[in-house]
């Protein structure tokens, strides 16, 4: 009697049949369908919240997209066994499926500059305006409140987005550009890391899981440095394996590597993290004489970079290892260890937390992201929005492939496999030791993950034009569809995309219309922003909304040994007197009801007071957002609504 596992069944009609199996699974999980049942027997109020919906809506689009990856798979059999296909494994189609998969990825990524501006919160907009103050000939500054102080971000991605100011404009919202060119430069350059070490096919998959991954997505729609870091981690490898495996150019190989480790330092330092391994991998493919001079050469690439650099964080922070995150955050950078491995197991700031999940899905990240060892640990698995459970499988095995007793000419494969899965574990555990935990912290790491998973797929789900194959092979056919499905969620939100305009924009410019430059502005919108749009020459007043907002409050020390100085952005709740006497002489004074879309609800008390202090008569309104100019209620004391507010 014959085993299950030596049961062969029909190749074309199984795929065929499980694509139908996988469509009607969509079918069922449409709204009309599935959303009544449910409300049916599970819901008391006869509604579905908006987790709930999102849930299914995803799910549906995963059945339909793995549905479809199977039915190709199973037509590219039947027509691969009847020499009606062209090979797929030649370089002209290959060479054609890496251009779609790059123009998909510029698709789905995209932002024009304008709507761009929506994002220019928090340290999105230091990145863009440092980068205009760099352009105009300031210098590498911010201004708070009509006083210039040292940026307190690293000076590495400002940099990189001067050439776009030049090419297109200074406008703010142009920055954008940068991170869109470190996006398609990162899937160009995983696709040949990849290629390099795994071969065409897996190269391929990988650049295809990257593209469609939301956290690849959303961060190539964001104004920060971590695409930059990604792309200078992916290319260290590539130049890495360039050196171990060539006789000839080492040279000038160690020589790009140090300079492309030295922008690292500039751009995010944890990616130094790769001096750990490089050493190692190059001493043992090459010897201890070629490694001696490697790193000799590595090192003066690297100073090529860092000596100016250190030149200048010694000029304006006071010490060449200092940045401007040790100057306006000396209480946590320098004054506390930063680093602990006890936030690795215990609870982390609240801050970080969502205060009221609307959904179970919000619940489970919230439980998720009490612990940096959690948190991180379910990414890897799978298990939060990074990627799916079916591509940490394929890491797996992946990751088994590859680190197997090696066979003749796969030595260096093991010894770069190795380096990666080193470099993974260092900087998933540098991260766990932070006392906060963010996503885009995996994004450095994250193709070197999917490079693995990429090996995985096209060593375990291998497209061949047999007739009949094992149940097992099945399994294995499920799993790969149920990895790329994500591309086709990616690919629906980005068709259902609705971009709102920049609100906080759109304020700023109402603010250079209403205001005259002695007037006074009360906003929560970030205060870079409106010194850079709003203020600039004039004498105009600025208050934040809240104590809440950025800068107020914080303390900062520009240079070791100076003295704690507060920052120059004061809440208005401490100069209500000064505000009242303003309008009596007559001075415009005009608030707005602004708030982080990140962070709703967060300026309601603030707002309130506002409210039970003054008369608020709406002047322009700006989406869900208003402008007000503010007067003095009735001169009566027994009705006037501050007394009983003060």
């Amino acid at each position: 009697m014959r085993t299950v596992a030596a049961i062969r069944v029909n190749k074309t009609k199984s795929l065929f049949a499980l694509a139908a199996l996988f469509l009607l699974a969509g079918i069922l999980l449409s709204e009309h369908i599935s959303c009544p049942l449910i409300i049916r027997y599970l819901s008391e109020d006869k509604s579905l919240e908006e987790g709930t919906l999102a849930f299914l809506r995803n799910t549906r689009i995963g059945a339909i997209t793995s549905g479809i990856v199977i039915a190709l798979l199973g037509m590219f059999n039947k027509m691969g066994r009847q020499r009606t296909l062209p090979y797929a494994g030649s370089p002209s189609i290959k060479r054609l499926l890496l251009v779609l998969i790059l123009c998909l990825a510029t698709y789905l990524i995209y932002v024009p500059s304008y709507n761009a501006m929506r994002m220019l919160n928090s340290d999105p907009a230091k990145y863009a305006v440092s980068a205009y103050n760099i352009y105009a000939g300031k210098g590498f500054i911010i201004t708070l409140n009509h006083l210039d102080y040292p940026s307190h971000i690293l000076i590495g991605y400002p940099l990189l987005i001067l050439p776009f100011y030049l090419a297109f404009g200074h406008f703010p919202g142009n920055a954008i550009y940068a991170t869109l060119a470190c996006s398609i430069m990162t899937l160009a350059a995983t696709y040949a890391f990849s290629r390099k070490l795994f071969g065409t096919t897996a190269a391929l998959l990988t650049v295809l899981l990257l593209s469609s991954s939301w956290l690849f997505i959303e961060a190539g729609t964001e104004v920060r440095s971590d695409m930059l870091a990604c792309f200078l981690m992916v290319l260290s490898f590539l130049i890495l394996i360039s050196i171990i495996k060539k006789e000839s150019g080492r040279h000038f190989a160690s020589l790009l590597l140090g300079i492309t480790l030295g922008c690292s330092y500039t751009v995010r330092p944890p990616n130094l993290v790769l001096l750990a391994v490089i050493p190692f991998a190059i001493l043992v493919s090459r010897g201890h004489v070629a490694a001696v001079k490697s790193m000799a050469i590595i090192a003066a690439g690297m100073a090529i970079i860092l000596v100016p650099y250190m030149a200048f964080c010694n000029a304006a922070y006071g010490a060449p290892l200092r940045t401007g995150y040790q100057a306006w955050g000396p209480e946590k950078f320098e004054d506390a260890c930063l680093l602990s491995p006890r936030n690795i197991a215990l609870n982390i700031s609240h801050r970080w937390l969502l205060s009221q999940p609307r959904n179970a899905v919000q619940t489970m990240e919230r439980i998720l992201r009490t612990t940096n060892g959690a948190f991180y640990s379910s990414a890897i698995l799978g298990l939060n929005r990074v990627y799916n459970p079916a591509v940490f499988i394929f890491i797996v095995l992946g990751i088994s492939s590859s680190l197997r007793k090696p066979d003749t000419g796969r030595n260096i494969k093991r010894l770069l496999s190795l380096c990666i899965v080193s470099i993974i574990a260092l900087s998933i555990l540098f991260y766990m030791m932070l006392p906060f935990n963010l996503y885009r912290y995996m994004l450095p790491v994250l193709p070197l993950l999917l490079a693995f998973a990429g090996y995985g797929m096209s060593r375990k789900v291998e497209f061949t034009y047999r007739k009949r194959i094992r149940p097992a092979y099945l399994l294995y056919i499920v799993l790969f569809a149920i990895a790329v499905s994500p591309a086709g969620n990616s690919i629906y939100r980005r068709v259902t995309r609705s971009l709102p305009p920049p609100y906080q924009y759109e304020i700023c410019r109402t603010y250079r219309g209403l205001s005259p430059p002695d007037g006074c502005i009360i906003s929560g919108i970030d205060s870079v922003l409106l010194d850079h749009f709003v203020l600039q020459e004039n004498e105009r007043t600025l208050f934040a909304l809240s104590p809440k907002s950025l800068y107020v409050g914080q303390k900062f020390r520009l240079k070791p040994g100076d003295a704690l100085t507060a920052s120059p952005i004061e809440p208005a709740s401490r100069h209500m007197d000064k505000i009242r006497a303003m309008i009596d002489e007559g001075k415009t004074v005009l608030m707005d009801d602004w708030e982080s879309p990140f962070h709703t609800g967060r300026y309601r008390d603030d707002l309130d007071m506002m409210r039970a202090n003054f008369v608020l008569e709406e002047v322009s309104g700006k989406g869900p957002f208003h402008v007000y100019r503010l007067s003095n209620p009735p001169a009566d004391p027994a009705t006037r609504p501050g007394k009983a507010a003060e």
